[in-house]
């Protein structure tokens, strides 16, 4: 039952933003070339032992302002991101290497 209640989560986080754009659609952008971030959460440690990915997809009808669309696990811990822009089409995945300051 566990796993029901943690995809009956996911569903229902993948179709909204979080803040400062909260909800199902983001209609006015404070600032320009902004980055949004999904609600949803994915257990990263889980999917890189598949030969499976996960697909997400995203209808961006007008992008004035630039903004970009990603997922992170930088609260859970985490070191990675990925990022997609509309307007170039790029998919862009960071990885952090070292966390400051660093130790010599």
């Amino acid at each position: 039952w566990a796993w029901k209640s943690r995809y009956l989560r996911f569903a229902a986080g993948v179709k909204h933003f979080r803040a400062p754009f909260r909800g199902l659609e983001i209609t006015s952008v404070p600032e320009a070339d902004d980055i949004t971030y999904f609600q949803c959460r994915l257990r990263t440690d889980l999917l890189e032992h598949l030969d499976t990915g996960v697909y997400i997809e995203v209808e961006v009808m007008a992008n004035p302002d630039n903004v970009s669309f990603a997922v992170v696990d930088f609260e859970a811990g985490g070191c990675s991101s990925v990022t997609f822009s509309p307007d170039t089409g790029a998919v862009i995945r960071e990885r952090k290497v070292q966390e400051p300051p660093r130790k010599v």
